[in-house]
């Protein structure tokens, strides 16, 4: 009975906090059917998901932040608003308003974390520490529940044979159902959360990995600096990684009540290794930007560099009121990165590869030395990966550049071609009444007419119409209606097709095609 009456007063404990985020806890579930409905193809307007995580983000925030209960009407009003919006108009083909979408989206989370510091009135380094172990400890029960009613579902599945998908689809409701509601109301009220166990563990086991894993790092780019060795390719990112980890750890360590010497070591030797460490990074990020050129993950490594000397300047102070601005340096830095034209992380490089091609006399390009034409192709071929690359080439066409900058060796095979990719849902099922075989056929190729069992198919009318200024969702409904391709005796019934051709000269370089060889 005490075992019965212990669970009942922690379900009424969390049904309390699930109830501070009820709407959004509600949102999440509805999402996670959404998510089901789309794998399955019950519905296909993917524009839904745009709808809800506005809604949840605002919700986050609105349930954070505001009690007032006509602030919150109001509030709610203006987020459905929003996600209408977001809903209707947001799934644009340029990867800028994608991005001034996701900007927007970390800023509001940034802000929610921030609310909840507030509401917990924690001590920063407090909060991260026992916001990771209320993570540790749901994450955990959430896989206990997770794997004994997947094993059940299996059982099912296999005993009385239901769809297999039917694991997947209860894995998006036990996620968006349970998961994140549970993290989510319980992080709000962290504060009496018992950390004994944690504590034992970072201090006398992670700390002391972090320590080595840091020294390894500093002895590697010692040794590259004594052999003039330029550092591997993969190390930026694996001492990113590492930083992370060990400004994490540090952070919770140092909220340690009880010192002793790992925790001293902690306070005071470890900033020396992070700073090393930031040295490294800056280091290597250097020499690629030197040898190859700004790019947008090269430009993001830059932010993430000023983000990690503002958390050592931050720590350095040792006053969580400084190290809490974080989130504030955070917010400012994201508006910079997604949103603010021409130096966000999408635009800037375009920009500052843009204005090489664009300085460019292709009359003098032959007489360039070796490493000038080098940076000159590194920039070219980045931005032939661009969509809308011939809204920023003023100066020059793609053909006049590709004539001259991509008749040499290096730059040879490197054209990139614009793409295009059709899939149909609907292609289980087909009518074949009127059909004698029917064959599934996979096929490649690289031109519009194609041979599958001495029955030739023109696909020239439907090539025309993709490599044309059409949107996606044109593209996407004209193939839909046109996907049964008729030859003598014999149709092709398209279900998915993908093809690779040059934006300017609408010349087709490949095709590949899944479908069925319906033969009368």
């Amino acid at each position: 009975m005490k075992i019965i009456n212990k669970i009942k007063i922690e379900l009424k404990k969390y049904l309390k906090y699930y109830k501070e985020y009820l709407i959004t806890n509600i949102s999440l579930l509805i999402l996670g059917i959404c998510f089901i409905l789309l794998e399955n193809d019950i519905i296909t307007n993917y524009n839904i998901l745009y709808f809800f995580i506005t809604f949840i983000t605002g919700s986050l925030l609105i349930e954070s932040k505001i009690k007032d209960k006509p602030k919150k009407i109001f509030s709610y009003f203006c987020i459905i608003i929003l996600s209408l919006l977001s809903y209707k108009y947001l799934l644009f083909n340029h990867k800028y308003y994608n991005m001034i979408y996701i900007g927007i989206i970390m800023i509001c989370l940034l802000l929610f974390f921030k609310n909840i510091i507030n509401n917990t009135k924690l001590k920063f380094n407090n909060f991260i520490y026992k916001s990771f172990c209320q993570l540790f400890i749901t994450s955990l029960i959430f896989n206990v529940i997770s794997s004994g009613i997947i094993f059940i579902t299996f059982l099912l599945s296999f005993l009385f044979s239901l769809d297999s998908t039917l694991i997947l689809d209860i894995q998006y409701l036990l996620i968006f159902g349970i998961y994140i509601p549970i993290y989510i109301s319980l992080i709000n009220n962290i504060n009496n959360i018992k950390t004994n166990i944690f504590d034992k563990t970072f201090k006398y086991i992670c700390l002391p990995i972090s320590i080595i894993s840091n020294i390894i790092i500093l002895i590697y780019f010692l040794k590259c600096i004594i052999l003039k060795e330029i550092p591997s390719n993969s190390i930026f990112a694996i001492i990113l990684v590492l930083f992370i980890i060990t400004y994490f750890i540090v952070l919770c360590v140092s909220s340690f009540n009880k010192e002793d010497i790992l925790q001293k070591v902690n306070n005071k030797y470890l900033l020396i290794i992070l700073s090393i460490n930031l040295i490294i990074q800056i280091y290597s990020l250097y020499l690629r930007i030197n040898e190859y050129g700004i790019t947008i993950t090269r430009y993001i490594g830059i932010f993430i560099i000023i983000i990690e000397i503002i958390l050592i300047i931050l720590y350095y102070y040792k006053n969580q009121e400084y190290i809490k601005s974080i989130i504030d340096t955070l917010i400012i830095l994201s508006i910079i990165m997604f949103i603010i034209p021409y130096i966000n992380i999408y635009e800037l490089p375009i920009n500052i590869n843009v204005n090489k091609i664009n300085n460019l006399d292709l009359n003098k390009y032959n007489s360039l030395n070796k490493k000038e034409k080098e940076s000159i192709i590194r920039s070219y071929l980045y931005l032939k990966n661009i969509e809308d690359i011939k809204d920023y080439l003023n100066k020059y066409s793609i053909s006049e550049l590709d004539k001259v900058i991509c008749k040499n060796e290096e730059c040879a095979g490197n054209n990139y071609y614009d793409s295009y990719y059709y899939y149909e849902h609907d292609s289980d099922y087909i009518n074949i009444s009127s059909y004698k075989t029917l064959k599934e056929v996979n096929i490649y190729n690289d031109s519009t007419n194609i041979n599958i069992n001495n029955y030739t198919f023109d696909l020239s009318i439907l090539t025309d119409y993709i490599t044309k200024e059409h949107s996606d969702e044109e593209k996407y409904n004209y193939i839909n209606d046109n996907n049964l391709i008729s030859s003598s005796n014999s149709d092709l019934y398209i279900t998915s097709i993908s093809i690779d051709y040059n934006d300017e000269t609408q010349e087709i370089s490949n095709i590949e095609i899944s479908g069925y060889l319906l033969i009368k």
